[in-house]
């Protein structure tokens, strides 16, 4: 497991958000009262679920969250909301709907919520996505219910992975992951290699155009360099000198003009594998070209995965 922000972080080549960080990546869309309800019990969330919580033990096991264990958070949240813990922080119980207050008050219940315990990014993306589309289709509609405000919930659709994060609150929503430096770039996996961006360069600058099977050639401005998918972190380590899935799915989206949307995924397994498989290509690409930036657009923004790169195949 690597850090990348005090966001997010990488489990097993995988992006995940520490669950005391989503109501800054979702602009307070999702509350931590609100949190803890919908992973207790489905039926609280007005659209689409497709988010679980886990979390990891001493070796490293992955172990998922079950929803009776978020009625103790529920408890605790209730608790902080009508009783001493309130008093104490100097609030009242308004202030959770207050403009003015509501930081405080997200700051002193975020630190309720459980530590070292984090969702997946893609799973929590598109149950935010899909759920502005929910609303926008089923009730939005008819109610005159803007998809801006429902139940109280300010809702956004994709992540804000700029949003600011008060200092003193980064070290509690990393609290678990204290072993994994926040500065720390992936390094790209099976490979010492890394393109020689140029200072100031972001993707747009960018063309990885298929040269082989088994190659690409990037470019940057008059900068420009010839790699094997194993140079580039695409090894698949079970089967010797071969390129792994991502690989083959990245060579797809090339074949595609650096774009596909979920219409192309005929069956749910393939959904979830292609998700995955995206999340990898946007860790792998960033950390080989040194840039911080996401490399693909916000799908809310494309309705699909579109690369801020030019990517081709011959």
């Amino acid at each position: 497991m690597q850090t990348t922000s005090t966001k997010q972080i990488l489990i097993n080549d995988r992006e995940a958000i520490p669950v005391r960080g989503i109501p800054y990546v979702t602009s307070s869309f999702i509350k931590p009262t609100e949190l803890c309800r919908i992973l207790a019990d489905r039926a609280a969330w007005p659209g689409p679920l497709f988010m679980a919580a886990h979390y990891l033990d001493a070796d490293g096991t992955l172990h998922t969250m079950q929803p009776q264990e978020w009625r103790h958070y529920i408890h605790k949240m209730e608790h902080f909301t009508i009783q001493s813990d309130l008093r104490e922080s100097g609030l009242t119980e308004a202030d959770e709907f207050d403009d003015e207050n509501y930081p405080r008050w997200e700051e002193h219940a975020i630190k309720r919520l459980p530590s070292g315990v984090f969702v997946w990014r893609d799973h929590l993306e598109h149950t935010c996505i899909l759920t502005q589309a929910f609303i926008e289709l089923y009730i939005g509609s008819d109610s005159g219910i803007t998809s801006r405000k429902l139940l109280g919930w300010e809702c956004g659709g994709a992540l804000n992975l700029d949003e600011y994060i008060p200092p003193t609150m980064r070290p509690i929503c990393m609290e678990g992951f204290e072993a994994f430096l926040p500065t720390r770039m992936e390094k790209t996996k099976s490979s010492s290699a890394q393109f020689p961006t140029p200072e100031g360069a972001q993707w747009d600058k960018v063309v990885i155009r298929f040269i082989a099977e088994d190659a690409a050639e990037i470019m940057v401005d008059d900068i420009r360099r010839k790699y094997t998918f194993a140079k580039m972190g695409f090894k698949d380590g079970r089967r010797g000198n071969a390129p792994d899935e991502v690989w083959a799915t990245l060579k797809v989206l090339a074949q595609q003009d650096g774009e596909f949307t979920f219409q192309d995924f005929k069956h749910s397994d393939d959904k979830e594998k292609y998700q995955h498989h995206m999340s990898k290509i946007r860790n792998r690409l960033k950390a080989f070209m040194g840039l911080n930036k996401d490399p693909f657009f916000p799908y809310h923004q494309a309705h699909a995965y579109r690369t801020r790169f030019l990517l081709t195949y011959p």
